[in-house]
């Protein structure tokens, strides 16, 4: 069924049964209000599955902005697939996934996962959900010396500055309202909303920003 705002200490607990001590800040009311009730875009929608009065299954979309060639999009971004460990292999989680692609045609545009797991990736095709393309993920590292002496290599430490950009400089909340956002890829804008709800409100974490200006433009 869908979910509503009283069953959040049911998700939460099931997080903690499903997830421990993994992102245990995510286990806090303040962050499952920021995340699904007070997104940028709206309010998220939430499928559950219950085993009497427990929630053991859950995923949640929460809606975004996009924008295309043809316009702009309304889109919900899958999240936080989980069922509970006394209920694995038992269909908990492609029943909701199934049940949620037939409610969310006609409200959204399109819906989407970043399936980073392997089993949340199996249980959305088995609810019917299509595989569109693999996203590679790219790491660089800032400092090989740094890196080194992480593994314990004896490497001197180093000072070094490096030169900015005389058109990049730290930004605060109020700078977002400058967020310049042209283009025409299919994209999800960084607009000055978004921004805000991400960087700005989101509990447990605290961001430096830096920004581009160019002709009173944040780009």
């Amino acid at each position: 069924r869908e979910a509503i705002a009283d069953d959040r200490d049911g998700i939460l607990a099931l997080r903690a049964a499903a997830f421990g001590e993994t992102d245990a800040y995510k286990r806090e009311p303040a962050f499952w209000t920021w995340e699904f009730r007070r997104g940028y875009a709206g309010e998220a929608t939430i499928f559950v599955a219950e085993a009497g009065d427990r929630i053991v299954g859950h995923i949640g979309f929460i809606p975004q902005h996009y924008e295309t060639p043809v316009g702009p999009a309304r889109a919900a971004l899958a999240v936080d697939g989980m069922v509970h460990p006394a209920f694995h292999r038992r269909e908990i989680f492609s029943a909701p996934t199934r049940h949620a692609a037939g409610s969310l045609r006609g409200r959204f545009a399109f819906a989407l996962g970043l399936q980073i797991r392997k089993a949340s990736l199996g249980g959305m095709v088995a609810g019917g959900w299509r595989t569109i393309d693999r996203l590679p993920v790219l790491v660089k590292p800032l400092s090989f010396a740094r890196l080194g002496r992480d593994f314990g290599l004896p490497l001197p430490e180093r000072s070094r500055v490096r030169a900015r950009s005389p058109q990049v400089r730290s930004i605060t909340a109020e700078d977002l309202a400058l967020l310049s956002t042209d283009g025409t890829a299919v994209r999800q804008p960084r607009t000055s909303a978004f921004a805000q709800w991400r960087y700005v409100e989101r509990p447990h974490t605290t961001y430096t920003i830096d920004g581009w200006l160019e002709h009173d433009e944040l780009r």
